[in-house]
């Protein structure tokens, strides 16, 4: 395939999931604007009208501006593919440090992931500031909104980035069968990652563990984790 064909490829199969994203959307907001003006029959007891509508505008602002933000995305997505924003990104690089191939590497990604995440930032402000403020549920400051963001990007950057030098690793040392030991790698940190967080928090999976049925233990840790949300001393 030519790579002139590919881009048409690319641009039609990201028309048509926008597309097929704003007629859900569209069918989402019709149908919640046909039944503002009556609370459903199982609720009508407990949820007043004016609440239920409330609760109606919300949801239509909400998928109003996710339709938004999906536009944002589609453009981030072009911008970073057919209009050359990675190779831009991995020659700046590449002239930057030379010498430093695995750093080359680890900084496009974390390149391309900052600007990701500064594109969605004036969406995610307005969802805050403007969307959650006007129905009355925003509890957030905007120094609170910083500092949150800070705090998601350093524990990205101190729990992404070794693993992905580690993945980057395997690829360039391990040959054409590097998937497997990037898979051994992946699974054996899930195993243990889940494995350290049932074992602090939910002392209801020790019979799985002296059994060592994996399996049952991840659908235990589910389980816990279900019931921990609903009824908090579940799994304390």
């Amino acid at each position: 395939m030519q790579p002139l064909h590919f881009s048409f490829l690319f641009v039609g199969f990201l028309l048509l999931s926008l597309i097929l994203r704003l007629w859900l959307a569209s069918r989402q907001i019709r149908h919640v604007s046909r039944h503002r003006d009556a609370v459903p029959e199982p609720f009508a007891s407990r949820i007043s009208l004016p609440a239920h509508q409330r609760a109606a505008a919300y949801t239509i602002a909400r998928v109003q501006l996710g339709i938004v933000d999906q536009f944002v995305g589609a453009v981030v997505l072009l911008a970073l593919t057919l209009l050359g924003g990675l190779q831009f990104i991995h020659e700046t690089w590449m002239r930057w440090l030379p010498d430093q191939p695995l750093l080359q590497q680890l900084l496009v990604v974390a390149t391309t992931l900052l600007l990701i995440s500064l594109a969605e930032l004036p969406v995610d402000w307005w969802r805050h500031f403007r969307l959650e403020t006007r129905f009355g549920f925003n509890r957030m400051t905007p120094a609170l909104f910083v500092a949150d963001h800070l705090k998601a990007l350093l524990v990205g950057a101190l729990l992404g980035l070794p693993l992905l030098a580690a993945l980057i690793a395997l690829m360039q040392h391990t040959g054409q069968r590097w998937w497997l030991w990037a898979w051994a790698l992946l699974d054996r940190l899930q195993r243990g990652g889940a494995a350290a967080l049932s074992h602090r928090h939910c002392p209801a999976l020790q019979p799985f563990r002296a059994a060592g049925r994996w399996t049952g233990e991840r659908n235990a840790s589910w389980r816990c984790w279900r019931a921990a949300s609903s009824v908090p001393a579940a799994c304390s």
